[in-house]
């Protein structure tokens, strides 16, 4: 999801699918960052085992950016990214 997000900010720059290393070429060093399991952990037929992981990036000042991986150790890259000015940095 990449919508809203205004030209001039960092956030513009990154694309989903985009890896961790990527995005922190473009953005430095998150200031802090959480992970969460999704609904798709405790599906019985998920053989594929995707998105079960949600990572999240917080920049203060700019947003945050939310990554996916699975349950095998795959990485699906950058699937969401919020533009708020206001984010602290931390998760809330």
């Amino acid at each position: 999801m990449k919508a809203a997000i205004p030209a001039d900010s960092p956030l513009a720059k990154i694309e989903l699918g985009m890896s961790e290393g990527e995005v922190a070429s473009i953005l430095g060093k998150e200031d802090s960052s959480g992970s969460h399991t999704t609904g798709k952990q405790f599906i019985p037929f998920n053989y594929a085992a995707k998105d079960t992981m949600r990572t999240t990036y917080y920049y203060k000042g700019v947003g945050k950016v939310e990554f996916s991986s699975g349950s095998w150790g795959q990485r699906n890259g950058v699937v969401a990214m919020y533009h708020d000015p206001s984010e602290p940095g931390y998760r809330r």
